[in-house]
């Protein structure tokens, strides 16, 4: 998500599946980005589990 806008999806069938998305935005400065579930029972899992990296081109 980014500032509210769906940026990608991917989509599992038991909630183990392992998946990967790379996008590119522009964002400004104050602009938001985070990952989110569609499914309000399932989770995306931290720690170990789940990473997220972003960096500056």
């Amino acid at each position: 998500m980014h500032n509210g806008n769906l940026l990608a999806a991917l989509s599992g069938s038991d909630g183990y599946e392992q998946s990967s998305q790379t996008i590119t935005s522009e964002l400004n400065a104050g602009d938001e980005v985070w990952l989110s579930s569609f499914n309000e029972h399932a989770t995306v899992y931290g720690s170990e589990y789940s990473s997220f990296s972003a960096f500056q081109l």
